[in-house]
């Protein structure tokens, strides 16, 4: 239960960073790369989120800003590798819900840096 607590804690961090220019130099893609993580959850299917989860992955490391790119790279790590799955079609929703909300449970430390980070730069 407290695994799934901090998925949400991390995801409402998330969901909500991404509604206009940034102020922060070159994050504007970055942090657009999130507004695709929450859009993705409304896909409506495990090989439609598994495909936006691996875009958003793809557009965290090429824009994450440097004070945050070790970290970055764990959560595009952690989005790819469940999101390849998904796509393949070997997850249904609650499989992909479970494996999504354990791996950010197991990389809580990096994937908290990076929410902190974009509560704190990205537009909401």
């Amino acid at each position: 239960m407290r695994r799934l607590s901090l998925v949400f804690v991390v995801v409402a961090l998330l969901a909500g960073c991404y509604s206009g220019p940034s102020p922060v130099s070159g994050s504007t893609k970055f942090c657009a790369s999130f507004a695709k993580v929450k859009a993705a959850k409304a896909s409506g299917t495990p090989k439609a989120t598994g495909t936006a989860f691996v875009s958003a992955a793809a557009d965290m490391r090429a824009n994450a800003p440097a004070v945050i790119k070790a970290p970055t790279a764990t959560y595009a790590d952690l989005l790819d590798n469940i999101g390849q799955s998904a796509k393949s079609g070997a997850m249904d929703e609650q499989s992909l819900q479970q494996t999504l909300a354990t791996g950010m449970a197991d990389k809580a430390t990096d994937i908290a840096t990076v929410a902190i980070w974009v509560s704190k730069n990205c537009p909401r």
